[in-house]
């Protein structure tokens, strides 16, 4: 009886849709037969993507979320591993990955092999930081990786307001 039904409504959803993309019949016959009002589908994947990795950071700069004691103590951490692995196939397509958010990138441990792996799925991969844990060595392990770009964030050319704003 459903495959029945399953065939009746495909073949009326081929006439009503008759110029448009199999995505887009894939997607209306997702929306019918899961009685929803979204989709899983779409006909591209996003530009750009961004995964935060951690939220631990090496300062406190007053306008920051992480700088509230409270916050910091139940919302820091890092993303696992084997989670951000899991992830990096299904942004296949995209342009742009962008491994950012409240925490700084370069405490993660194992970043250079995100990098690396990220590089058989998307073709740019970056990432904003302070800057601050960035010397030499980190920065030749970053380039072998394939780091595509780092962006360094800063909050003032003077010194000492760029400390008191930072916290360090």
């Amino acid at each position: 009886i459903y495959i029945n039904k399953l065939n009746r409504f495909i073949k009326a959803l081929a006439v009503k849709t008759r110029h448009r993309s199999l995505g887009g019949i894939k997607k209306r016959l997702e929306l019918k037969l899961l009685g929803s009002y979204s989709s899983t589908w779409a006909p591209t994947p996003p530009s750009h993507v961004m995964i935060e990795i951690t939220t631990r950071c090496n300062l406190s700069c007053t306008y920051c979320s992480l700088n509230d004691k409270t916050y910091r103590k139940t919302h820091t951490g890092d993303l696992a591993l084997d989670d951000v692995l899991k992830i990096l196939p299904g942004i296949k397509g995209t342009k742009v990955l962008i491994l950012y958010g409240l925490g700084e990138p370069l405490l993660y441990k194992d970043l250079e092999v995100i990098i690396k792996e990220a590089h058989k799925y998307v073709p740019f991969v970056c990432f904003t930081s302070n800057g601050l844990l960035l010397d030499e060595e980190r920065s030749h392990t970053l380039m072998e990786a394939g780091l595509s770009w780092i962006q360094i964030s800063l909050d003032s050319l003077d010194p000492e307001y760029h400390r008191r704003i930072r916290g360090g």
